[in-house]
């Protein structure tokens, strides 16, 4: 019988002041494997980590969500946390036509309140299947440009669980063909049913939670400390 983690999602209210993804090191420890369990794990390419600082929280809600985080990373739980616009990792709006309102839409294909889209999710299709494991992929770039660099973060949503990795390197093979070099390396197969985003999402777990939560005023207000995520072996 195969354990399927729970994933929670990070709650919107407790955002970071600053937040900056890094492809890891060939082993890190704290990754947490599909049983659930903390190990160190010299996964090919090493694991994504992310690195997070907070502002105090400036009301209830805010606390509140942050108290429940709080009980959840302490639980070793595992989160699919956003990648933050604007962010130096991340193409711009601007880079992406500067149009938000080209979002998720309702299933009946309508807008939200005021006729507005819902989560500026930009993405471009694949173009070419990759195993498990490699490095590479191509998309097309007809939509957007070729506007990705060096140094900016993508993701992927497959089989159910996100997958961030930085560009490392980049070439055009084709008219309308970005070949994007990522690390750490692909977690899941592609295929051409699939898409990169450039709003990318992390599957991750807190190695360092106890430093985390450990400021706490009066039980009415938290004060996070600096986080220290990693990526989730999923």
């Amino acid at each position: 019988m195969t354990y399927t983690p729970v994933v929670y999602d990070w709650r919107s209210t407790v955002q970071p002041v600053n937040q900056i993804f890094f492809a890891g090191g060939v082993a890190q420890d704290g990754g947490a494997t599909v049983g659930g369990v903390s190990v160190e794990s010299p996964e090919p390419g090493g694991l994504g980590e992310l690195r997070m600082e907070f502002a105090p929280f400036a009301n209830a809600d805010s606390n509140l969500d942050a108290s429940w985080l709080a009980s959840r990373m302490l639980n070793g739980s595992v989160f699919r946390i956003r990648l933050f616009s604007p962010s130096v990792q991340l193409l711009s709006d601007t880079a992406l036509g500067g149009n938000t309102a080209v979002g998720v839409t309702w299933s009946n294909g309508l807008g939200w309140s005021g006729n507005v889209n819902w989560a500026f999710d930009p993405s471009s299709p694949i173009t070419a299947t990759r195993d498990k494991g490699e490095a590479t992929f191509r998309y097309n770039d007809s939509e957007f440009g070729r506007v990705l660099k060096i140094g900016h973060v993508v993701g992927f949503h497959l089989n159910g669980y996100d997958f961030c990795h930085t560009v490392v390197d980049i070439s055009y093979p084709t008219a309308n063909r970005t070949e994007v070099t990522i690390q750490p390396p692909l977690r899941r197969a592609l295929t051409t049913n699939d898409r990169v985003t450039f709003r990318p999402i992390m599957t991750a777990v807190c190695v360092n939670a106890r430093d985390v939560v450990g400021n706490l005023r009066f039980g009415t207000s938290l004060n996070f400390n600096p986080a220290h995520f990693v990526e989730a072996l999923v």
